[in-house]
């Protein structure tokens, strides 16, 4: 019953305020494999063909009022990237590089238990950057991430357990990029000098993501999150 009555109680809060919501996972679900990865010189896509179930696994945390006492939802989810970079820039910093590629495409989270798509995200001027020792090999970590005002085209689709959530406003998201290594042997990745990877190369990743929803869209957030908690009761 207390569960029940603090579901309530964050629904009707919800319902008065749009409060900025918020989505993130971590890598370490992922055991076996990576989260990112390239196959092609001009592409990034998700680790699937690196992960030995075929599959990027990660639990998907979202928060309905970022940060308030209210703790994050859970949904397990498969995770599919796949964007081709646009153009590529290297700036000169002291003695070192900042290799900065910008990429259009989408990424998308799919419930296990459903197979219902639930959430994506699409962009058209998404930035990965990398900042290097050398002018053609890369360090291994790295970000890749995208914001509303640089981007007019990024935007959030909900579905499944999120269905009827329309997050319109603010939109922004944020991968941090770890063991950034080289597929075949683990060692640095090398580029050309048009930024092009010169081999397929693969990527520890967590993400993180905020929005704030449309009017009278937090208080369906908000049932959303107590479908999902009986579900997983």
């Amino acid at each position: 019953m207390g569960n029940r009555t603090a579901a309530i109680a964050a629904l009707t809060l919800a319902a008065a305020s749009a409060s900025a919501t918020t989505f993130s996972f971590s890598s370490d679900r992922n055991t076996d494999g990576p989260t990112l990865a390239s196959l092609q010189a001009g592409s990034v896509i998700d680790g699937r063909p690196f992960d030995l179930g075929g599959q990027v696994i990660v639990d998907f945390f979202y928060d309905m009022d970022e940060d308030g006492p209210g703790g994050p939802a859970i949904i397990p989810a498969s995770f599919e990237f796949n964007a081709v970079i646009t153009n590529y820039t290297a700036v000169p910093v002291g003695g070192d590089f900042l290799h900065s590629w910008t990429l259009e495409g989408q990424y998308k989270f799919t419930e296990l238990t459903t197979g219902q798509t639930f959430f994506t995200a699409t962009f058209a001027n998404a930035l990965m950057s990398n900042f290097s020792d050398s002018a053609t090999l890369l360090s291994k970590s790295g970000s890749l991430q995208s914001n509303k005002p640089a981007d007019a085209a990024l935007a959030f689709t909900t579905g499944g357990a999120l269905t009827g959530v329309d997050l319109t406003a603010l939109q922004n998201f944020s991968f941090s990029m770890s063991a950034l290594r080289s597929a075949a042997n683990g060692g640095r990745v090398a580029i050309a000098a048009d930024g092009r990877f010169l081999s397929p190369w693969k990527s520890e990743s967590s993400w993180s993501a905020r929005a704030v929803p449309a009017p009278g869209a937090a208080a369906l957030l908000a049932f959303g999150g107590l479908i999902v908690a009986r579900r997983r009761r």
